[in-house]
């Protein structure tokens, strides 16, 4: 559980941060937008792919499902936001995500257990 909130935190700043910075993202809007992307990334991402994988490809993975989820939004919202804008807020989310697979290889879940401590 410490972990996931790691990530909420992490993909919250960055998401709510940049929303509302290069959109027109409302606050509610944003955090609404972080929070389905957090949960989401963080059953796919995290306990799915990267037990099988490694840190690139889960990585790679997440920068995916966070582009498409965050342009998908956007579209339906009428959000202010240019494709570059994406690509910005993606590559921010890929550096984080990066960082915190690292994390996790230093906690029980890379030493055999593959467990996310709880």
């Amino acid at each position: 559980m410490k972990m996931f909130l790691v990530k909420m935190l992490g993909n919250g700043a960055i998401v709510v941060g940049l929303l509302m910075l290069l959109g027109d993202a409302s606050f509610i809007g944003a955090l609404g937008t972080a929070l389905a992307l957090t949960v989401i990334a963080y059953l796919l991402g995290d306990l799915v792919v990267l037990p099988k994988t490694n840190n690139m490809i889960a990585t790679a993975v997440d920068a995916v499902l966070a582009f498409v989820l965050l342009w998908g939004v956007s579209s339906n919202a009428d959000w202010n936001i240019s494709m570059g804008d994406l690509l910005i807020i993606t590559l921010a989310l890929g550096v984080f995500e990066y960082i915190f697979h690292e994390m996790l290889y230093r906690t029980d879940y890379h030493r055999g257990k593959r467990k996310i401590e709880t």
